[in-house]
């Protein structure tokens, strides 16, 4: 969680959007696919524990929102 906690820091940083909103504008949805990307592929996190993380951050979110933002992040790395 301190390695998870530390790349949500950064993309806030860089951004300058904080992925733990409850916002459903485009922009903060991609933030968190990023993450979501990250998390999974980079930390090796499962989707229950990336459910955890942003839940323990104050954001809703479950395993199948995790699911679903891995898979639209494909799209927005393709067009953006």
């Amino acid at each position: 969680m301190k390695e998870a906690n530390k790349i949500a820091k950064n993309i806030i940083d860089i951004s300058g959007i904080d992925v733990f909103d409850n916002s459903r504008k485009r922009k903060y949805i991609e933030m968190r696919s990023l993450l979501t990307f990250i998390l999974r592929h980079h930390c090796n996190m499962k989707f229950k524990e990336i459910k955890n993380f942003y839940e323990a951050n104050g954001k809703s979110y479950d395993h199948a929102t995790a699911i679903h933002s891995l898979r639209a992040f494909e799209m927005h790395r393709r067009y953006n």
